[in-house]
């Protein structure tokens, strides 16, 4: 899994030995609410986070929900706003680029180009 530690100020974002740059998304599309449910059957995995800031803010822990498709590519699933972004990393997983998963077909149709 790419995220090594989140800061709890949570302005800061560490991927494997460097830090998140941010990229710019081109959005051709509205994404589109992705459930729980359906990230999970198609095989995303969950990591537990432990954060008072997060916690204190949004009342829950702070769940890492991601599947990886190759060793630098992978989608991310945001619990609060429940959409997918996928991105695409460096060697040391810092992250080069990212694109929006518009709806759950589209997220189904991704996963299916890169696991077959």
């Amino acid at each position: 899994m790419p995220i090594v530690s989140i800061n709890c100020s949570l302005r800061s974002i560490k991927f494997g030995r460097g830090v998140f740059k941010p990229t710019k998304m081109i959005r051709t599309e509205e994404q589109q609410e992705i459930n729980y449910k359906d990230i999970m059957d198609l095989g995303f995995k969950a990591e537990a986070g432990n954060c008072s800031v997060y916690y204190g803010h949004y009342g829950y822990p702070y769940t890492i929900f991601n599947i990886n498709l190759t060793k630098r590519i992978y989608i991310e699933w945001e619990q609060e706003k429940r959409t997918c972004t996928m991105h695409r990393t460096n060697k040391d997983q810092d992250i080069l680029a990212s694109s929006p998963i518009v709806s759950l077909d589209h997220l189904k149709a991704t996963i299916k180009f890169f696991k077959g």
